[in-house]
């Protein structure tokens, strides 16, 4: 007997989903998906391709093992949501790139970000016209006073003062 889940991706249309590594579908402009035939009482195997899709969605999960009950349904659900990702390289006050490994914390402490090769550093939804602090040193790099809601942004090589 065969047994359908509902398949969310909290909003996000387009994304294509695989049953066993079997494209069975693409999510609807609401972020649902009916996947039918399982197996009822046996794992089967739900999941999605996250380089498939924007460089600014943030992805929970891509994998999920539906075993639903006989005559029954589920929700199988891909946490996702649309972020500001932000990518930039940074150089300190000599014109050094920043030590890869480095912290960088928000304004409240919290670590933010953790600098990379050639001082490169990737962050989801950072706080706009704030300032990240260095942990080497008290060297600050300034943020973009405006970002915009969702989108991939390059702010190319920042100084840290």
């Amino acid at each position: 007997m065969t047994h359908s889940p509902s398949f969310s991706t909290d909003g996000i249309p387009d994304v294509p989903v695989k049953l066993e590594n079997r494209l069975v579908g693409t999510t609807d402009e609401h972020g649902l998906l009916l996947v039918t035939p399982l197996n009822a009482w046996q794992k089967n195997d739900l999941s999605i391709d996250p380089l498939l899709l924007p460089a600014d969605i943030s992805v929970g999960c891509t994998r999920f093992t539906a075993a639903p009950a006989t005559a029954s349904g589920m929700l199988a659900r891909f946490p996702m949501r649309a972020v500001v990702a932000v990518q930039f390289a940074v150089r300190d006050a000599r014109g050094q790139w920043l030590a890869p490994g480095t912290q960088l914390r928000a304004e409240d402490g919290s670590v933010v970000a953790i600098v990379g090769h050639d001082g490169l550093v990737y962050l989801e939804d950072p706080p706009a016209g704030s300032r990240l602090l260095a942990v080497t040193g008290a060297r600050s790099i300034p943020l973009p006073a405006t970002l915009p809601e969702r989108g991939w942004i390059d702010l190319g090589e920042l100084q840290c003062h």
